[in-house]
């Protein structure tokens, strides 16, 4: 969301950089990564988390949501072309994940801009790591440590957040 919304607005003048971490920069890519047979463990889990969640909007909302046959959505895309698309206004999956993804609003970022992905990062295929782009362009900046998981960096100290120490060195340099 920060990329993308850096992306759309152009030139700020209050916002004088950004870090982000484990972006998945395509939507639709990083749906279909987690559909993969080693992923499994996550989706069911998210998934889970998801029923839960749409079951008490289905007791806010008995006339827009039906938590009916929840259990056989069995991948993010049956569950954004179910619930995500029609309750945002899109027409489905893929047209939520190309106007809700930031990788085509890389390019407009005029903000610098830290993007910091884990190379081990199961979430996350080859289409969210913009290597060419962030190696000319100004503003984008790429980092890939080999290791980190998805939002599991961390240090070898119980006392330092390796992921806030990164996000104030390079917010500081700005």
């Amino acid at each position: 969301m920060t990329l993308k919304y850096l992306g759309e607005q152009g030139v700020h003048t209050k916002i004088k950089s950004a870090t982000v971490f484990s972006v998945p920069c395509h939507l639709g890519s990083s749906a279909r990564e987690l559909e993969k047979p080693a992923n499994k463990f996550y989706l069911q889990r998210f998934l889970k988390k998801l029923e839960k969640k749409m079951r008490a909007k289905s007791h806010l909302f008995p006339e827009l949501i039906s938590i009916k046959g929840f259990k056989n959505i069995s991948s993010f895309r049956e569950f954004d072309n179910r619930y995500t698309a029609p309750l945002h206004g899109f027409i489905d999956a893929d047209d939520f994940y190309s106007s809700a993804s930031c990788g085509p609003y890389l390019s407009a970022i005029h903000t610098p801009a830290l993007i910091v992905n884990a190379i081990n990062d199961p979430f996350l295929p080859e289409a969210c790591y913009p290597y060419a782009l962030a190696k000319d362009h100004n503003y984008v900046h790429l980092e890939t440590p080999g290791k980190g998981g998805h939002v599991g960096f961390s240090s070898t100290r119980l006392s330092e957040n390796w992921m806030e120490k990164r996000a104030f060195e390079f917010i500081n340099a700005y």
